[in-house]
């Protein structure tokens, strides 16, 4: 993949908390979630001393109408409405967490694990790496391979120095999917946040932290082409900031780039997190026009 966006990687350690997705905050329903997005809107605007005097979801939206209606300034404005997403970097990481899914099942099916392990599995550092979601018989040979090495390394790993145990990988096969793989013991009272079960959890440290060029650019045409014309004054685009892979300060230059001479009178790019424990801190809006 070229022109990679990102290079933050998601790590999970060790902690006294247990590995759990905290809940959402934003509505399914899509008028309650307009409605909440836009409530954050006007903050923004009464902190920058511009008067909010309504904000009322609009039921017939259809046709390039607005989403939200507000009076801003004693101006009646309308408001569009739309979410920035990146496809393909949320593809990957669920795709990599249905193959965890499957490692541990298989590795359970071969060996009871008898304490809390954790394990990092690293991918060949190519240009072409690539998950093998379809190859069960390479995903039991992988999970053949964790299951002998935590036996072989039991002492090592659960002894009183509990040390962690870097893998030496000599199947050509298995190099083909896996360049490195290091078993860590967790401590005492302390609970993995990796993904798991069954005192087993993994990392897998595929490349689910960067997106492509031609990803972003895609989705900046999608918006163009769907809502550019409509019959507001006002586009407000929103992302999850996770989704978004923490890279909204690269994206808000594309935006600001291709929107530069847009029918909209004015636009801006709001972001957070949609988890509830750090939701009301999360919030970024930038002005794009």
């Amino acid at each position: 993949m070229n022109n990679k966006i990102g290079g933050k990687s998601f790590k999970f350690s060790s902690t006294p908390f247990e590995y759990k997705k905290p809940p959402k905050v934003l509505p399914h329903n899509k008028k309650d979630c307009e409605f909440l997005l836009s409530i954050i809107f006007s903050h923004f605007l009464i902190f920058n001393k511009i008067r909010i005097s309504k904000i009322e979801v609009n039921e017939d939206d259809s046709n390039g109408k607005p989403d939200i209606k507000m009076i801003i300034s004693g101006k009646e404005k309308g408001v569009q409405l739309t979410k920035f997403s990146l496809n393909e970097p949320l593809r990957r990481i669920n795709t990599a967490e249905r193959i965890i899914d499957e490692l541990i099942d298989l590795i359970l099916q071969i060996k009871k694990i008898p304490k809390l392990i954790n394990i990092s599995i690293y991918p060949p550092k190519t240009e072409n790496n690539f998950l093998p979601s379809g190859n069960l018989k390479i995903k039991k040979k992988l999970a053949k391979f964790i299951a002998d090495s935590i036996e072989k390394n039991t002492d090592k790993i659960y002894g009183n120095k509990s040390e962690t145990v870097f893998l030496k990988i000599d199947q050509q096969e298995l190099l083909k999917i896996v360049s490195n793989i290091t078993l860590n013991p967790i401590p005492k009272n302390h609970k993995s946040l990796f993904r798991g079960k069954e005192n087993i959890f993994i990392n897998y440290e595929f490349d689910t932290h960067q997106f492509d060029e031609e990803d972003l650019q895609n989705e900046i045409k999608r918006i163009i082409k769907t809502k550019e014309r409509g019959k507001s004054e006002i586009l407000l685009i929103w992302g999850e900031r996770f989704e978004l892979l923490y890279q909204d300060e690269k994206i808000v230059p594309k935006l600001i780039e291709k929107f530069k001479n847009s029918s909209f009178e004015n636009i801006f790019f709001l972001t957070l997190f949609d988890r509830q424990d750090i939701f009301l801190n999360s919030w970024k809006i930038y002005k794009i026009k």
